[in-house]
């Protein structure tokens, strides 16, 4: 039996026409990836394995904006150029904001601190040491992060 040609198949994405209700287009901020969408393991093994093939300094880096997970990447790749793209105009603009937010953030802490309107000093100073989360912002103790007021001069 002979397999259709691809370009003989009726094209229907999902969710268009088929009674589902899931976005294909990804269109709006309802649809934009505001935190990692990228399993973690399968990103450190990724980079990891780039690292052990010593691929690292390479002429172009391409990747779409998604979930940013790209930026790990560049932790360890040197490209040349660097281009992102999406679908989604809104996922590009949250990409220029975050961005133009790394430029202009001195540390990793003032940086997160401009993403949630939350100073992570005050915060981290007030963890002390020791602790179960120790004195640093983690996943283990973001939630105590999340429920402080805004800080209205960021």
């Amino acid at each position: 039996r002979r397999a259709r040609r691809c370009s003989t198949r009726p094209f229907r994405p999902l969710g268009y026409g088929n009674g589902k209700k899931e976005s294909t287009t990804f269109s709006g901020w309802s649809n934009c990836y505001l935190g990692s969408n990228d399993p973690y393991g399968e990103t450190l093994h990724s980079i990891l394995s780039l690292v052990r093939a010593k691929y690292l300094s390479i002429d172009r880096f391409v990747s779409v904006v998604g979930s940013f997970v790209a930026l790990q990447f560049l932790l360890v790749l040197k490209p040349k150029t660097v281009h992102f793209f999406d679908m989604n105009p809104q996922q590009v603009q949250w990409a220029k904001m975050l961005c133009e937010l790394i430029q202009i953030s001195k540390t990793p802490q003032e940086y997160i601190s401009r993403v949630f309107a939350r100073q992570v000093r005050p915060f981290e100073r007030r963890l002390g040491h020791g602790g179960p989360t120790g004195d640093r912002l983690t996943h283990l103790n973001q939630h105590r992060f999340l429920r402080l007021p805004i800080a209205q001069p960021l």
